[in-house]
């Protein structure tokens, strides 16, 4: 079984290290303002089972695996999602990072060391060695096929990036996570649905978007193919930020659109690879976003955190609905997905990142709560499409960000 991981492991580094070789060379082509403007934002992607879940009156038992970056770690989602499914039915591990591409991810691996070293993610009381934490996976392989090879502890082969964020690469924290992690061979692995979340902007932008499709081909496909999952990508929300540059974006419903075709051309591109079982499904968290700032600017406006970019709890709460929606093809029971108290739904939360400056913490209220459950349904079950989405969009040829 280890050697199989080991060559599985071996596969995927070398793909990637193809893959990585054509996205260095774009990156060096742009300018410095393109470059940090293109990792603003993320977009996310979703892997579901090869048929549709059937709808037995209850909730069947789901693996989701998480991949990608800050929309996904924002408030926790991989949790929340637990709370949605009662904290039985959706069982979650992640590999996240700030700011990770789909490229990067495998480059950095998890970027959560210090961001989930909170008293809701230690898993074990302290000891002699320090607290034990719930960080996810090390590195994509890891969580997907149960072991990396290529992962040392303090990253000694090298093979990553080490930005000071792995868990597996931080001091003794380091070598006791990776063992931890190791000792688990056989139990993790085996998911039913993979998210991942890309940059936005990498999706919208036509040079960069092909970028990621080029890994999505030669780096992810591959990986799909092993682990025998079918992807969904999930479409995430525009946004209108002075903290970024919005140079040729427009406004809300253009960049919306354009994100809309992106993650089109991503599902193309997987579904050449890929057999008809695992046909590609996309989930539409943008489209549920626009259709509230079509109906109700101050209720968009609450999605958001103070930069106008990444969600607030109602925004989760909104991504989370229609992930629901995605997997199960039904919503939530709504004595679950609104409670009596909402700040239930994230009390196991490693971390809020929409609190106020003196820490407290707001939640939709019944109301808030009722209406994006209403919108999550329309959208995503019922296929509802924003009056302001503009269908195919192309940019003009000459188009270029930055």
């Amino acid at each position: 079984m280890k050697e199989k991981l080991q060559n599985a492991g071996a596969a995927v580094k070398a793909r990637l290290q193809n893959s990585w070789r054509t996205i260095a060379t774009f990156y060096a082509g742009l300018s410095t303002k393109a470059s940090w403007s293109i990792v603003a934002g993320s977009a996310l992607v979703v892997f579901a089972l090869p048929f549709v879940l059937p709808d037995l009156g209850g909730i069947s038992d789901v693996k989701v695996a998480f991949l990608g970056n800050a929309i996904l770690a924002s408030n926790d989602l991989p949790r929340f999602m637990e709370a949605l499914g009662q904290h039985s039915h959706i069982q979650q591990d992640s590999c996240l990072h700030g700011s990770a591409s789909i490229t990067s991810i495998f480059t950095t691996g998890n970027g959560m060391y210090g961001k989930w070293t909170t008293a809701t993610a230690q898993t074990l009381e302290e000891n002699y060695w320090g607290a034990e934490y719930d960080y996810g996976s090390c590195t994509p392989t890891q969580m997907l096929y149960g072991y990396d090879a290529d992962l040392s502890a303090y990253n000694q082969d090298g093979t990553y990036y080490d930005d000071g964020r792995n868990p597996c690469f931080q001091d003794t924290d380091g070598t006791m996570y990776l063992n931890y992690l190791n000792d688990m061979i056989g139990v993790r692995g085996d998911f039913d649905y993979l998210v991942i979340a890309d940059q936005t902007k990498r999706i919208a932008i036509p040079q960069s978007r092909n970028q990621s499709m080029e890994t999505l081909k030669t780096v992810v496909l591959p990986m799909l193919l092993e682990t025998n999952v079918t992807p969904i990508i999930m479409e995430t929300h525009s946004f209108w930020s002075a903290y970024t540059n919005m140079t040729n974006l427009d406004d809300v419903p253009t960049f919306q659109s354009m994100i809309h075709a992106g993650c089109q051309d991503y599902a193309d591109v997987l579904k050449e690879g890929l057999p008809r079982s695992q046909k590609p499904k996309i989930a539409p968290v943008g489209l549920a976003f626009l259709t509230i700032w079509e109906e109700d600017e101050d209720m968009w406006f609450k999605l958001f955190q103070n930069d106008d970019i990444h969600t607030s709890i109602w925004g989760s709460y909104l991504y989370g609905l229609v992930l629901y929606a995605t997997i199960y093809h039904k919503m939530p029971p709504r004595s679950v997905a609104i409670p009596s108290n909402m700040a239930d739904l994230w009390s196991k939360a490693r971390r809020l990142d929409d609190a106020a400056q003196d820490d407290t913490i707001e939640y939709p209220d019944k109301d808030d709560a009722i209406y994006l459950y209403r919108i999550a349904d329309r959208v995503a079950k019922k296929g509802y499409i924003p009056k302001t989405l503009i269908k195919n969009y192309q940019p003009e040829e000459d188009w270029l960000y930055g």
